[in-house]
């Protein structure tokens, strides 16, 4: 299910409304999962109406075989297909399409979906037929067709261009034919190389033996940047002899926004799994740092002066530890599924603000721009979710008041309650929003901004994430330069009255067996005097095998294991214990965090998983629910 749910995530970045090519997203049964507005629009059909539905239900048998033995070549072999298809519109007008189809994957490898882009060739095909006949059919074509068409000859002028060139370029046909080297001028200075040299063998009359395929960037004559899809193909007479080519320009502005962020989703999921290795190993040492300090902090022994700086440490390998789950969560490598707990949401929102000042503070005043923040806290009741999520989208609108001060101002950070809901409300006295921009902030892919500055997902993941949550973001005012306030509702949390519950209920503390399995020494060392400390008996094992040969010897209350270990890992070692014992209780401390292994925590039988580092307080809490 997670796994499905991942795969859908990243394939939303191609599910663009606003896109002209049908787009959509077969399940192993054969149905849509996910479909764009083109797409429904192809089949004449309402969204609501293509999803859950497959191919059988709009296509003759033949023809819904013919497309479904494609999506099955794509499932059992693992590569991209390219096929053609032809449908019906509501008019019955017949349109051809070319569609590729390719394997979605999930985190292990293993395909879970087809995705499916198609394009409308139609009037491409109907112009590569009637070219066949004569020039004057060619022309009747290429003036009514939506691409950019032309017909270039041998000697590198044009004698012909279609209309559509002034939609995509700015340019008119004739500016075109009076001067053929104009589609060289007004390429991006980066392309303009590469277009030059392919145009130089038909301006020296060389001959294009086949098609030939090429992408590049141009300057609208109103200075947008658009990305062209170039394919030349030869033409010939009759009797063989070389006419020149036709050149076919397609603009896919929206499909290099689509693929970049696929690129950068790609390049998110890279460094995501860098940095949790990095974060992994730290929390390790962080955990024998911060358990030997709580020793010395309990400890009536050492001089009062000791106690103190030992305590100032702690604070901030505290903040050292927040800054390696943030690290954690960059790239998705935390919170896939998360623990709910009770959380408040000032301190969410505090947290957003120190990790977030290097936009903010750092990368504005490097800019000679000053942006302050103002908080205005109310006392608030805890909220129930994932502090990862609702940590991420707070933090999306934060950055995204950020963007709307490109000349620095005043962001306001409000809370409250209202209605019998806690608030947050986010203001900023930026540029603000019309009417018309404020209805479409939370669609997906929708931005004011450029496409290196904004992406136009931040509002929009924001509304899907809290809505996992029962909460809801809104627009509260907004006006034209007069700035913008966001407001966040969540309902009042339940989970803090039960844990509040569970600890008047307690037992009452008792001595505890306990066996710890770490391949580090030095965590097993600090582990068994913080045990002996709480007054538990701790045995210690440096390997899955050392400590099964414990346990044919001696009865523990609890045993808790590393996760990362040579041999035999922390799974492989619970799931050994669990089939001598079926009752024993273990638990996991890893330093890649509490949601790691959600699958492979209930296969091996595993009572709960605990992130690095663990405070002597944690480990208490732990012994007495656990034992």
């Amino acid at each position: 299910m997670l796994e499905n749910q991942q795969c859908r995530r990243q394939w939303t970045c191609l599910l663009v409304e606003n896109s002209s090519n049908p787009i959509f997203i077969y399940g192993p049964d054969e149905t849509y999962h996910c479909a764009n507005s083109a797409f429904a629009r192809a089949l004449g059909k309402e969204k609501e109406d293509v999803i859950g539905k497959g191919p059988r239900d709009f296509f003759s048998s033949e023809e819904a075989e013919k497309r479904l033995a494609s999506v099955r070549y794509v499932f059992q072999t693992g590569e991209k297909k390219e096929v053609e298809m032809v449908v019906s519109d509501s008019s019955g007008e017949e349109k051809i399409y070319q569609a590729i189809l390719e394997p979605l994957r999930n985190e292990t490898g293993e395909i879970v979906l087809v995705g499916c882009i198609a394009k409308d060739v139609s009037s491409q095909k109907k112009a590569e037929a009637l070219l066949k006949i004569s020039e004057e059919k060619y022309r009747i074509v290429a003036d009514f067709a939506y691409d950019w068409v032309a017909w270039r000859m041998p000697n590198g002028e044009f004698k012909h261009v279609s209309p559509s060139c002034l939609r995509i370029t700015g340019h008119t046909s004739v500016e075109f034919i009076n001067d053929p080297h104009l589609v060289v001028r007004i390429t991006h200075p980066e392309d303009r190389e590469r277009v030059a040299m392919h145009n130089k063998c038909i301006d020296n009359g060389g001959e294009i033996k086949e098609d030939f395929e090429l992408s590049f960037r141009i300057l609208t004559l109103g200075g947008e940047i658009r990305w062209i899809g170039h394919t030349c193909t030869p033409i010939y007479s009759e009797k063989g002899e070389y006419l020149g080519r036709r050149e076919s320009n397609r603009d896919i502005t929206n499909q290099k926004k689509a693929e970049e962020l696929l690129m950068e989703a790609e390049r998110k999921h890279v460094i995501g799994t860098v940095s949790s290795g990095f974060a992994h190993n730290f929390n390790n040492y962080l955990q024998v740092v911060c358990s030997s300090l709580e020793l010395i902090q309990r400890h009536s022994g050492f001089p009062w002066e000791v106690i103190k700086h030992s305590g100032v440490a702690l604070k901030k390998l505290d903040d050292m530890a927040l800054c390696v789950r943030q690290l954690q969560s960059f790239g998705g490598k935390m919170n896939t599924g998360g623990r709910w707990e009770a959380l408040n949401l000032n301190e969410i929102i505090d947290n957003v603000v120190i990790e977030s000042q290097p936009i903010w503070k750092d990368k504005s005043e490097r800019e000679g721009v000053c942006i302050s923040i103002r908080k205005s806290y109310g006392e608030i009741p805890p909220i129930d979710g994932v502090f990862g999520k609702i940590n991420e989208a707070v933090r999306n609108v934060i950055i995204n008041a950020v963007e709307a001060l490109p000349d620095g101002g005043l962001i306001t950070l409000e809370t409250g309650i209202v209605g019998g809901r806690v608030y947050a409300r986010i203001t900023d006295n930026g540029v603000g929003m019309d009417e018309k921009t404020k209805k479409m902030v939370f669609v997906p892919f929708f931005s004011t901004k450029s496409l290196q500055l904004g992406r136009g997902l931040g509002l929009s993941c924001a509304y899907t994430c809290l809505r996992d949550f029962d909460g809801e973001i809104s627009v509260l005012k907004t006006a034209p330069k007069k700035g913008t306030t966001i407001q966040i509702l969540f309902p009042i949390g339940t989970l803090h009255k039960k844990a509040l519950k569970q600890v008047e209920r307690a037992p009452c503390k008792k001595s505890a067996r306990i066996l710890w399995v770490d391949d580090d020494v030095s965590v097993l060392n600090v582990y068994k005097l913080t045990l002996n400390m709480l007054g538990h008996i701790a045995h210690t094992a440096e390997s899955g095998m050392e400590a099964l040969r414990l346990l044919e010897k001696n009865h523990y209350d609890l045993i808790i294991t590393d996760l990362g270990m040579p041999e035999m890992n922390g799974w492989q070692f619970a799931a050994a214990v669990k089939e001598k014992d079926r009752n024993a209780k273990v638990a996991v401390v890893t330093g890649w965090g509490e949601d790691t292994g959600i699958g492979e925590r209930v296969r091996a039988g595993v009572c709960r998983v605990i992130g690095k580092p663990l405070s002597v307080e944690n480990l208490g809490k732990l012994i007495e629910e656990l034992v």
